[in-house]
């Protein structure tokens, strides 16, 4: 494998061994490359305070992997390396000896420097445990001055020990990120940082499939979605979200559409305030829970533009599939599908399905969009605060069509009815007399069903307490059956409102 190596003058140099060779083989590589003279210590971190030790010890326990860098630090005449010397060894240039902590001249002690004490010496003068025991005073020192010197949190076994805290990490991602917390908050940077810093970009590359296989969306309640928007020309554009099951085929079942508050014009739909949307959308959550539904994917409708999905649409989906991922796991999240509703040239209305990449996700993690309110809602790109690289470019702004991934769509018929007026619509609000309309109209079928409708059970979580009263209701929507003699009030208190 490769081991990098940095020397103290920033220089580095790239020596191979292997996993199974010896420190002390690697110490002999690193001196042939003629970059260092005298005496010289080994350390895997840049503040030098995480030693490599035995000379017999193989490369590959010491935590180094292929591509770790490896960093060296030079011993001045008459001084000792007091960074990482808790477990850290001085190498000396001649090619048959490895000394771990040398003191030359004075009879090997591998602490003591002339007649004075090294500044290890006075911290461990503090142990209280024998001469094979570890505390916080003899490991995991940080580095500093004689006057002022700060414990780090460390590992507390021997020195050819291993645990987590002291292996490095396996994910190249988070090595990077551990080389930038060392240098917060600190003046000037180093060539590790910046090699951290252009790793860390994302290199944007789209995503070849989808974790689904297709989107079914129930025919009723997408034509009364499309329906709204012709009413209003395409005026104002809304959005919603889906609920639904996947299938065992992958296939994403979506039931009903959930239009939450919201304002919208002709070229963006615009959340509401979460102090103006109130409680509807949890409310929303629960009943669709309680029903056997859970939200899979969310819709957005458009004017007629050159972009499929803009950069709104994307950074939208990205912050709701987060969400769902925190609130149910991210396999379960892994189905959440958008739809886009557009008008075509020749003014049909027209349906498309997809998914955003998993790298959009990561990137809307790690705050490399611009927020939802920054970006554009008729732009085909999406508005970065991070640069990220694109075909090699560093780029602020990313075409969207880098984080879709196409799925089918196709239509079905819902078990849930859709009679009753779909909520937060300008042009046609809900109102009490819609319950007692709803139900005449479908007299000839059973209570079960009469309530079988999203929309009027969201309306009636108005008037009912929803962790009590909704829950009986969800539970005989879900089964399908008649209310029981505990649960036949509710009939009476449902017929009786208008």
């Amino acid at each position: 494998m490769i081991i990098r190596v940095r020397f103290p003058d920033g220089s580095s140099a790239r020596v191979t061994i292997e996993a199974e060779d010896s420190v002390q083989v690697l110490a002999e590589q690193i001196h042939g490359t003629g970059k260092v003279d005298g005496e010289f210590s080994l350390f895997l971190d840049s503040q030098s305070t995480q030693g490599i030790c035995e000379p017999d010890m193989m490369v590959k326990e010491c935590g180094l992997h292929h591509g770790d860098f490896v960093y060296v630090k030079t011993r001045r005449a008459g001084s000792m390396v007091e960074e990482g010397q808790g477990c850290g060894g001085d190498l000396v240039n001649d090619e048959s000896t490895l000394a771990s902590s040398v003191g030359l001249g004075n009879g090997g002690d591998p602490r003591s420097v002339g007649n004075g004490l090294s500044s290890r010496d006075r911290r461990t003068s503090k142990c209280q445990h024998g001469p094979n025991g570890v505390c916080g005073y003899c490991v995991g020192q940080g580095v500093g001055n004689d006057h002022e010197l700060e414990a780090r949190p460390r590992c507390l076994h021997g020195k050819n020990g291993m645990c987590e805290k002291c292996a490095p990490s396996e994910n190249a991602r988070e090595r990077y990120e551990a080389e930038l917390r060392k240098w917060k908050g600190r003046n000037g940077t180093s060539i590790a940082v910046l090699e951290a810093q252009d790793a860390l970009k994302f290199k944007v590359k789209s995503q070849e499939s989808a974790h689904v296989t297709a989107a079914s969306v129930d025919y009723a309640s997408a034509q009364l979605f499309q329906e709204y928007l012709a009413q209003t020309h395409f005026n104002q554009q809304r959005f919603g979200f889906l609920y639904g099951n996947v299938d065992d085929a992958g296939v994403v079942k979506i039931e009903l559409i959930y239009e939450p508050p919201q304002r919208g014009n002709s070229d963006q739909y615009i959340p509401a305030d979460p102090t103006e949307a109130g409680d509807m959308s949890q409310r929303a959550d629960k009943i669709a829970a309680s029903i056997g539904l859970r939200r899979v994917g969310v819709i957005v409708s458009a004017r007629p533009r050159k972009a499929i999905l803009s950069g709104t649409d994307v950074v939208l989906a990205a912050r709701l599939r987060a969400e769902e991922e925190a609130r149910v796991g991210p396999e379960m999240a892994n189905a959440f599908v958008i739809l886009l509703v557009s008008l075509a040239e020749d003014g049909k209305t027209l349906f498309e399905a997809y998914q955003i990449s998993d790298q959009c996700l990561q990137m809307y993690k790690e705050e490399v969009f611009a927020p939802l309110e920054e970006q554009k809602p008729n732009s085909g790109r999406v508005r970065a605060q991070k640069p990220a690289l694109v075909e090699g470019r560093e780029v602020t702004k990313i075409h969207a069509e880098f984080f879709l991934v196409t799925i089918p769509i196709r239509d079905h018929e819902s078990w849930l009815r859709t009679a009753f007026p779909v909520e937060n619509r300008e042009l046609r609000p809900q109102a009490p007399s819609d319950v007692q309309e709803s139900i005449r109209k479908a007299s000839d079928l059973p209570f079960y069903r009469r309530i079988s409708d999203f929309h009027l059970l969201l309306f009636l979580s108005n008037l009912f307490d929803t962790d009590t009263d909704m829950r009986c209701l969800g539970d005989i929507v879900r089964e399908q059956r008649e209310p029981n003699e505990h649960e036949d009030g509710y009939r009476v208190l449902v017929e009786s409102i208008s």
